[in-house]
């Protein structure tokens, strides 16, 4: 499990040391262990609750539940004590599928899991033999763009019915049944490197969608056009 080690200041009589254990794939707690060179640490530790939480955070010290209120999403929570040598602290997070509305316009949205943002994949076609540094980027307005998804939704709550976990690939979802022009296979941005993506998704109704589809056809063909007719090219770094 991948580790995010802290240091204090060795300076201070409450000197030692901090173990992030990070959570993989969909697991929902991270362990923080503590490490101290003396017999006792008087330290407090302010844990940020996230506002993408599920459900209810909850802190567990030693595996016992922290007493006090409840962890408020959005707000950071003290956790107080006198601390010693392997004391851990869990804090679970719950996490789920939501959506992410663009500020202003409720009709784009991005998909999220937990805190994770998803990409819908749209492969590599056309493009998998091109050049991948930097220099070659220009190369890539030379191929035909393909037409960008969208979703037949009312609201951005119908979306979440329709995205299922592929089996075997964590963090994977095949968004089904109101994905145009066909199916997608959304998975986080982060792993998404050479292929062409969205993360932004435009809701239609079905005649907002066929109309949308009838002019992307023709734009396409104009913009190659236009690229048809450039005699030269100069990119800035």
């Amino acid at each position: 499990m991948p580790t995010l080690e802290a240091l204090f200041d060795a300076a201070r009589p409450h000197a030692g040391r901090t173990q992030w254990s990070a959570p993989t794939c969909r697991s929902t707690t991270t362990r923080l262990t503590i490490h101290t060179q003396f017999p006792a640490v008087s330290l407090p530790i302010h844990v940020r609750i996230p506002d993408w939480v599920a459900g209810p955070a909850t802190i567990r010290i030693n595996q016992a539940p922290m007493a006090g209120a409840a962890p408020q999403a959005g707000a950071y929570t003290t956790i107080s004590g006198q601390w010693h040598e392997g004391d851990t602290i869990d804090l679970t997070l719950p996490m789920a599928l939501h959506t992410v509305p663009l500020p202003h316009d409720d009709s784009i949205v991005a998909i999220l899991d937990g805190p994770i943002v998803l990409a819908g994949d749209m492969g590599t076609s056309g493009i998998a033999d091109m050049p991948r540094d930097a220099a070659g980027q220009g190369a890539y307005f030379r191929v035909p763009n393909p037409p960008a998804p969208g979703i037949i939704a009312q609201t951005a709550a119908d979306i979440l019915p329709h995205l299922q976990p592929v089996a075997g690939k964590p963090l994977t979802f095949m968004l089904s049944g109101i994905a145009r022009p066909s199916d997608i296979t959304l998975r986080p941005f982060y792993q998404i490197t050479h292929d062409r993506y969205t993360v932004y998704w435009k809701l239609y109704d079905d005649a907002g969608w066929q109309a949308h589809a009838a002019a992307a056809g023709p734009a396409e063909v104009a913009r190659e056009a236009r690229q048809a007719r450039n005699v030269d090219e100069v990119y800035a770094d």
